[in-house]
């Protein structure tokens, strides 16, 4: 098994503004749309991939099959973040950083408006039957901008590569 590093948004900008020298440094540039859309992506599967970790710590005695679609559920998000990564890193010199810091921030406050709404449709859905209670909770959730925002991050097709 190899090991992975998967570097925060934040950890990543910083490396950037103090790699290059403030003598060589040119006018950064806007990020296009799929620059913003991979930072954006960036914070959300990591933030993703924290909880999932959480949960897998949560669930030590989990049976197999639990455990096995949590760990093929962290592996997706890795990939996914590595392929995001090596597709910003390299352009991120010459990016204006506040934009991407931004998207980045737009992210976690996406995933907390989620889990926030999340909370309120659990309340707002309690029922009898469990199955029902779920749908009408994930379907709250679904409806919201945040979700759409993130759901875009779930294929990560907009890579040109």
């Amino acid at each position: 098994m190899r090991l992975r590093l998967i570097v925060g948004l934040g950890t990543l900008l910083g490396i950037v503004a103090t790699a290059v020298p403030c003598g060589a440094q040119q006018p950064a540039l806007l990020p296009s749309d799929v620059e913003l859309a991979s930072a954006y992506c960036i914070g959300v599967l990591q933030r993703q991939a924290a909880m999932a970790d959480g949960r897998m710590l949560a669930s030590p005695g989990a049976n197999g099959y639990a455990a096995q679609q949590i760990e093929q559920h962290r592996q997706e998000l890795r990939e996914s973040l590595e392929r995001l990564q090596s597709y910003l890193v390299p352009r991120m010199p010459y990016l204006d950083a506040m934009a991407l810091a931004s998207a980045g921030a737009r992210a976690d406050a996406d995933i907390d408006d989620v889990l926030a709404q999340g909370r309120r449709a659990s309340t707002d859905c309690r029922r009898t039957d469990a199955g029902e209670e779920l749908q009408c909770t994930l379907a709250k959730v679904q409806a919201t901008r945040s979700w759409h925002r993130m759901d875009h991050c779930t294929h990560i097709d907009f890579l040109p590569f």
